[in-house]
Parts: C-alpha cells; sequence; structure tokens
C-alpha cells in the first residue's frame, strides 16, 4: 500500500537514513509528494519527488529514496512487491503531476541496478543519473 508521508513518519525515516550512513532529508525540505510504501505495520521503502507546480516543466525529480535497512523482517517477497507498487503507482499518478519523465542520481550500484529494472535508463554512468519516461512515445 502506498500512502503519503505524515510528520509522524519522519523518526522512521532517520532511523533508515541512520542505519544506511546516508544523508538526511530535513523535514522542512520533504516535498508534497512524499510517499510510503508499507504492508499493514512493516513499512518497506519511502520515496520522495519534486514536482515542478504551473506546467514548467513536464519532469519531475525523484529527490530522495530510502528502504528499511532490515532485510530480514520486511523480506524480499516483500521488498519486491513493494518497489513493483511504487512503480506502478508513479505510472498512474505522472497524468495527475502532469509528468512525462521522472528522473534521479544515485551513488548506490545496488538502487541503480533496481531503478533499471523499472525502466529507468542510465544516461551517465559516472554520475548514475536516472530517466523515466512515462507517456511518453520515443
Amino acid at each position: 500500500m502506498v500512502r503519503q508521508i505524515i510528520n509522524t513518519d519522519y523518526p522512521l525515516l532517520c532511523s533508515w537514513w541512520g542505519a544506511r550512513q546516508s544523508y538526511y532529508i530535513p523535514q522542512e525540505f520533504l516535498p508534497e509528494e512524499s510517499y510510503l510504501v508499507h504492508y499493514g505495520r512493516k513499512p518497506v521503502l519511502a520515496m520522495f519527488i519534486l514536482i515542478p507546480k504551473g506546467n514548467i516543466t513536464r519532469v519531475g525529480w525523484i529527490m530522495g529514496i530510502v528502504s528499511n535497512p532490515d532485510y530480514k523482517a520486511v523480506g524480499k517477497e516483500l521488498r519486491h512487491r513493494a518497489w513493483a507498487e511504487l512503480d506502478k503507482f508513479l505510472d498512474d499518478m505522472s497524468t495527475n503531476w502532469g509528468v512525462d519523465t521522472l528522473f534521479t542520481f544515485s551513488s548506490s550500484i545496488g538502487l541503480t541496478k533496481k531503478l533499471e529494472s523499472l525502466d529507468f535508463v542510465c544516461h551517465e554512468p559516472h554520475m548514475q543519473g536516472l530517466f523515466k519516461n512515462i507517456g511518453l512515445n520515443v
């Protein structure tokens, strides 16, 4: 299940970032389009998407992705299911957002491979900038 992130989720996100020794996105910088994929009481992953307002561009920036670092508690099957559900959610929501392409940058080879499996394309392997066209016939 995908739902919008709420204020009380922030400590959970910080614990995930901390466990991964990753950067923390300050709570006041989290975009309106911030989502958590969870199944019952098992949170699996979160994504933060910046969508330009006013139809300036049809590109959305995935400014952060973080997943539950407790692989044992979540399990491989649930993690796979969460990524598939989030991918479908992004495709479905793109029309509402007026977005044709999503992009992100990653320094994680594992995350890059996961996004490539979801039809993102790595244009610059050293920088790992990934773009996903949604709804364009290119």
